[in-house]
């Protein structure tokens, strides 16, 4: 009926091709907001970081999710673009794009199951 934790998920990687990517630190900070309902806070730090919310309303099945992601340029540039097709992420313009800096995405995204 509650639900109040803490998930770490340290040293993430994901395989690309014959190599592992190193993503990063995640932390996922969970908490029953109302009956049958529950949300998460993001927090991350390294090449693919980021931070947001996560709403889960389990009694009408639906999510919505609103985080700000950036990418370093140091992943390789299929895999920032199969970030941005695959999670349907929208790119942020920033006067330093251009310059190696990292890359600003936003994800919003709602739905059901």
């Amino acid at each position: 009926r509650q639900l109040t934790g803490r998930i770490d998920w340290q040293r993430a990687q994901w395989q690309w091709g014959d190599r592992w990517l190193m993503l990063g630190d995640y932390w996922l900070q969970v908490r029953t907001q109302q009956a049958a309902s529950f949300a998460a806070e993001l927090t991350s730090r390294g090449d693919l970081a980021g931070s947001g919310t996560l709403l889960v309303n389990l009694a009408e099945r639906t999510y919505r999710i609103d985080a700000n992601v950036v990418a370093s340029r140091s992943l390789p540039q299929q895999f920032r673009d199969s970030l941005i097709f695959l999670s349907g992420a929208k790119a942020v313009a920033s006067a330093e794009a251009g310059t190696g800096a990292p890359e600003l995405l936003h994800l919003q995204r709602q739905g059901g199951w």
